[in-house]
């Protein structure tokens, strides 16, 4: 039985090459892909993994992360920019 493994799928070049190379190694893989936006350009890169994921023959999953996102990330990042400061949503994922 080949060990399953999730590959994230940005609709990317990169990640569409390590898709693939897992695949074509000892893997049985799926792809999550982590919608953070519903702005048109995140709309079409979660097009592009989709697309992707149908010519590499791998199951993918959106992630619908929208809402937390935006009330975990981006509002904070708002308010403390707005109150002068110069803030930094990447510790907020990391």
């Amino acid at each position: 039985m080949r060990q399953r493994v999730a590959v994230a799928l940005s609709g990317g070049a990169d990640s569409a090459v390590a898709a693939l190379i897992l695949k074509q190694g000892p893997y049985e893989v799926c792809a999550l892909h982590l919608l953070l936006t519903d702005m048109p350009a995140s709309l079409a890169q979660c097009e592009q993994a989709q697309a992707l994921s149908r010519r590499l023959g791998i199951e993918l999953h959106v992630v619908d992360l929208v809402q937390e996102f935006s009330s975990r990330v981006v509002a904070p990042f708002c308010s403390e920019y707005s109150s002068g400061r110069t803030p930094n949503p990447c510790i907020v994922c990391n």
